[in-house]
């Protein structure tokens, strides 16, 4: 798809020489088993290998909680075809998977793997990310985190708390996700297990490889340990996408109807590396003393790059339109919708985008943990972590007109529409494939470069006392401080000026392939069965030396892209534990917490720079309660006030303003006076482990959300911009609230009870309803689908182990505004499958197939009739070897 670019790309990441060594180590990689859970949590000690044993470990962690927690164990990660930590946590009732990242309502930079997660219908960023038990920074653009930097192989455990207590931390009035590691000193014999995979995408024919290794052993008597684990991934996968701008009214023939803004089509080459490399050092000199000090190291690195035809749909003075058909409006719609028309050129308009793109994930955080038996009743620890996250994007924005004709034909609703071109005024001449590239000029070229970084240190210290008097068994107490800082930065260089004024102009025919197009999909896609095959690396190096990196600067709107966030959160709690006879125990408490925010950007109107500042706290109890029916059968409640701070983005005390926009000119501005989300929570859930690997249960939740942020749009008159009169101002600003319900249902067991010989089959189930409603009208909370359920089936004996499984997740809000209406993704269900082959006490070789069928993202604007993108990333298949020592 191009030669590789010369020029220096913005962010730089760790390669390393020793790579050729840890291969070669990794002569025979296999599954670690895992033992050991924190003593402070109650759990069951169990050694986890093989699907059964993982399943009971993942139901202990359940089962011997003092909440309604759910969990996954690491024999669970490392059966499921998972590329990274977000496709493990799907598999977990309530959770829901977002794969890609919505840039904007018309980009997702995406190729079908997971990377955020949504807890019971609660979208991403209002949700907790803990790892070993502390906060990280987000490594995103926001308060999100995305997963698919870090492996599976880093991960022991995944928990996911879905009612809080006193003693957890605030932030997640969703749910809190723990990403727990393994422990050195949690099983100090000795153990090397490595894994090599080769990775072939469906779309791309070059295959990729992932490669891993962890070493854990214990020393001078078993009280010094140490972990090391490294991976590094190497892949490039495709991904095959039809879309619209979105759909908006305009004037046509006479009559109004709605029509696409524009239709285009790209092939998107994401070529991604990533390094994950985590250490942990583990003293515990006597029975009383416990020391932990860890290291994570965790970055993807992706090239972003295609080219993408655009063919303008909306009315435009470079065309005439003639052949024009519309349709009237029906009870669907309620708009005529303009199908199909001829575009008879009068100016360049037909055009081809060319994108060249590079981002960086990372996150680094080092830990300390210490903790204290001071005697058979008191207990003392602290947790002391220092992270860093990023999100860094240098992007190239490329953008060739010509005078090409073209026809559009939109017959079949939803789906993408048949295209067509030739050379203007000469239909003998295709041109769907830019065959006459020396027409098309460079015209429009602009360089970004923006990053975000988050620098957290979070410290806590908890105490906690036994007790036996009476009902009371146990008291904790504590106090955390949490300090943030989250940083925006935005420049660009407007060349467009640059390239206009060169003689002679850059043309397409210096770039593109005709011999050699692209396939795109065949059939599956509007018709469009190839691409052009454009050379984006060349044009990039060509265009960069055009411009003066030195000129990168935050002018004008760039301004609105450059502001600071800190947060400083001092909390304090107390937790008291209890036990009503052998069936009856729980815990209530308070936590108490007080935050000190800071904004501070340029004014949207002056751009001086602006400072704010202001404070809150916030009351929150808790209550959790677990009754056991039976040996078997146990049944809890709990009630919280929970709470999730404002998208730091949402925060920024500045804004931009577009005068050229209308009239009337819009602003879209920030807010640094916003709330936090506010609920107020009741839960029950109904537990049955009717034997050692299996379970049924049902959860019922609500959440009254007294606070919820909203996108408010009013017509006003901005200070400093007096003269424009009113504008269209889109702002954030604290909602009246929302409404959330729903429930859960989880099945998981072997087919024993039918036959002794399907002992080794089993499954596992698990079904999630959501209904969420914002107060002010009544519309869909963003990001709830109404319903989601995961099916998997497996097979385990000695030798062979298989699983396949089926999740779903049915449609949901992506943007609750753009262009005046809604934006929604469609329901989608993926199959995956993996199996593994034991050849002998150490060697194992290991498969996958990710998205079996293939199964496509299709995006729509206000109804399904209104296609807004059709995406097709393709199956993956895997294959390799893993050897435990």
């Amino acid at each position: 798809m191009g030669t590789p670019r010369l020029h220096n790309k913005k962010s730089t990441h760790f390669r390393y020489s020793t790579l050729a060594t840890l291969v070669s180590v990794l002569l025979t990689p296999a599954t670690l088993a895992q033992q050991m859970e924190d003593a402070q949590t109650d759990i069951e000690v169990i050694e986890v290998s093989g699907i059964r044993a993982s399943l009971k470990e993942s139901l202990n962690t359940k089962r011997f909680s003092d909440a309604i927690v759910d969990a996954v164990s690491a024999e669970d990660i490392g059966k499921f075809p998972d590329e990274n930590v977000a496709e493990s946590l799907q598999r977990i009732t309530g959770i829901q998977l977002n794969r890609g990242v919505d840039n904007a309502a018309d980009d997702n930079f995406g190729s079908g793997e997971g990377t955020q997660v949504s807890v019971r219908g609660i979208r991403p960023d209002l949700n907790l990310i803990r790892f070993k038990g502390v906060s990280v920074a987000p490594n995103t653009i926001d308060r999100n985190f995305d997963f698919s930097i870090l492996a599976p192989e880093l991960v022991n455990k995944l928990k996911v708390y879905k009612t809080p207590a006193a003693d957890l931390q605030e932030g997640g009035i969703g749910g809190t996700i723990d990403v727990e590691t393994v422990k050195p000193l949690s099983n100090p014999r000795r153990k090397l297990v490595g894994s090599y995979k080769v990775q072939y995408p469906e779309l791309n024919d070059e295959p990729g490889y992932r490669v891993s290794a962890l070493y854990s052993e214990g020393f001078n008597d078993d009280t010094l340990g140490v972990v090391l684990s490294v991976n590094y991934q190497d892949v490039e996968l495709q991904r095959h996408r039809y879309e619209t701008a979105g759909w908006i009214d305009r004037p046509i023939e006479g009559t109004t109807g709605r029509i696409p803004r524009n239709f285009r089509y790209n092939n998107r080459s994401q070529q991604k590396e990533r390094t994950g490399i985590y250490g942990a050092l583990q003293w515990q000199p006597n029975d009383d003393l416990d020391i932990e000090l860890s290291h994570l190291f965790a970055e993807e690195v992706m090239r972003d790059f295609g080219s993408q035809p655009i063919y303008p749909a909306e009315v435009n003075p470079s065309y005439s339109r003639i052949n024009g058909v519309l349709v009237p409006a029906d009870n669907e719609n309620g708009f005529a919708r303009f199908l199909a028309f001829d575009a008879i050129n009068t100016s360049p308009a037909r055009r081809l985008l060319a994108l060249d793109r590079d981002f960086t994930l990372g996150l680094q955080s080092t830990a300390l943990d210490v903790t204290w038996q001071a005697n058979d009743d008191w207990t003392v620890e602290s947790k002391l972590a220092v992270s860093k996250g990023k999100f860094e994007q240098y992007q190239y924005f490329m953008q060739f007109w010509g005078d090409d004709d073209f026809s559009i034909e939109y017959t079949d609703p939803g789906q993408p529409p048949l295209l067509s071109a030739h050379a203007s005024g000469d239909p003998s001449v295709n041109g769907l494939l830019f065959e006459n590239p020396e027409r098309y000029f460079l015209n429009v070229s602009n360089l970004l470069d923006r990053n975000f970084t988050n620098d957290m240190t979070d410290f806590a210290t908890d105490i906690s006392r036994k007790f036996d008097i009476a009902v009371l068994t146990g008291v904790k107490f504590g106090v955390r401080y949490t300090d943030s800082n989250h940083e925006a930065k935005r420049r660009s260089i407007d060349g467009n000026s640059i390239v206009r004024g060169l003689d002679p102009l850059i043309t397409l025919d210096n770039y593109i392939d005709l011999e050699h197009p692209e396939k795109f999909s065949p059939s599956r896609i509007g018709g469009v069965q190839y691409i052009p095959n454009v050379d984006i690396g060349s044009l990039t190096n060509d265009v960069s030396a055009l411009y003066n990196p030195a000129e990168l600067a935050a002018n004008g709107n760039d301004l609105a892209g450059n502001y600071e966030i800190g947060e400083a959160v001092t909390a304090a709690y107390v937790r008291v534990d209890f036990e009503l006879g052998n069936d009856l125990r729980g815990n209530f408490g308070v936590r108490y917490l007080e935050t000190d925010q800071s904004s501070d950007g340029f004014d949207s109107a002056s751009r001086d720079p602006i400072s704010i500042e202001r404070s809150y706290s916030d009351t929150l109890p808790s209550l959790n309660i677990t009754y056991r029916l039976n040996d078997e059968m146990l049944l809890r409640g709990g009630l919280a006030k929970t709470l999730s701070r404002a998208p730091l983005g949402n925060l920024n005390p500045g804004g931009n303003i577009n005068e050229e926009a209308g009239p009337p000119a819009t602003a879209n501005l920030g807010n640094p006076y916003l709330d936090p989300f506010r609920a107020n929570q009741i839960d029950f859930s109904y537990e049955w482990y009717f034997d050692d690997a299996a379970l049924f249960s049902v959860a019922l939740f609500y959440k009254d959300m007294e606070s919820f942020i909203v996108n408010g749009f009013e017509q006003r008159v901005v200070p400093g911009f007096e003269e424009l009169g009113e504008l269209d101002v889109t702002q954030p600003e604290n909602g009246e609230g929302a409404d959330i319900s729903g429930f859960e249902i989880s099945l998981q067991g072997d087919f024993a009870f039918i036959s002794n010989a399907l002992a080794n089959f089993g499954y596992i189930a698990n079904y999630t309803g959501v209904d969420g409603e914002l107060k002010e009208d009544g519309s869909d909370v963003p990001g709830i689908s109404d319903e989601s359920y995961n099916l998997s089936l497996y097979y385990e004996n000695n030798i062979i182990s298989a699983r396949a499984s089926y999740s779903y997740r049915s449609d949901y809000v992506t943007f609750p505004s753009y262009l005046d209406f809604p934006v929604y993704r469609d329901g989608r269900g993926q199959v995956d499958i993996n199996a593994r082959y034991t050849i002998n006490d150490h060697l194992s070789l290991i498969g996958s197939v990710r998205n079996v069928t293939d199964e496509e993202t299709y995006d729509y604007h206000a109804t399904e009739s209104n296609f807004m993108s059709y995406t097709v990333s393709g199956a993956i298949y895997s294959v390799g070897i893993r050897g435990r020592f």
